[in-house]
């Protein structure tokens, strides 16, 4: 809008524009990650988006969790092969010194314990909040 006295510009803003602009804006890697971990589905963050962003979180959450599935099949397969490795009897110790050198031992003690590492897997996959679909300066906000 320009004031015709002044010759100023006004960029007017309704509520409506800056909600959908807030969401876009907002719209990164650790928002996308942070989303479904919550248990969000990837239709319930695409919902307030416009249709050409969905691929891009579609195809992140799709590297997210092809990624937290390999780091847990890996942890699966190496702890079996530890365990199968070890004489019978084994103590703890033992398989600490199997597991020292790997670089899943932290998820493998977790399996060890009986426990599932998926969401400490899923937390240390955290994206950077600058990975976007696209950059946005303060002009285009």
């Amino acid at each position: 809008m320009r004031l015709t006295r002044s010759g100023r510009m006004v960029k007017v803003k309704q509520a409506d524009y800056i909600a959908f602009q807030r969401a876009l804006i907002g719209l990164n890697g650790r928002v996308v990650w942070e989303r479904l971990g919550e248990g969000r589905t990837v239709a319930d963050i695409c919902e307030p988006l416009p249709d050409e962003f969905h691929p891009w979180v579609r195809d992140l959450a799709a590297r997210l969790r092809a990624e937290a599935d390999e780091i847990l099949d890996g942890a699966r397969r190496e702890h079996g092969r530890i365990v199968a490795a070890l004489p019978e009897g084994w103590a703890r110790g033992q398989y600490a010194a199997a597991a020292a050198g790997s670089a899943l031992r932290p998820w493998l003690f977790m399996l060890l314990d009986g426990k599932d590492p998926g969401e400490k897997i899923w937390r240390s996959l955290c994206p950077s909040g600058d990975l976007r679909p696209v950059y946005f300066s303060e002009d285009t906000a």
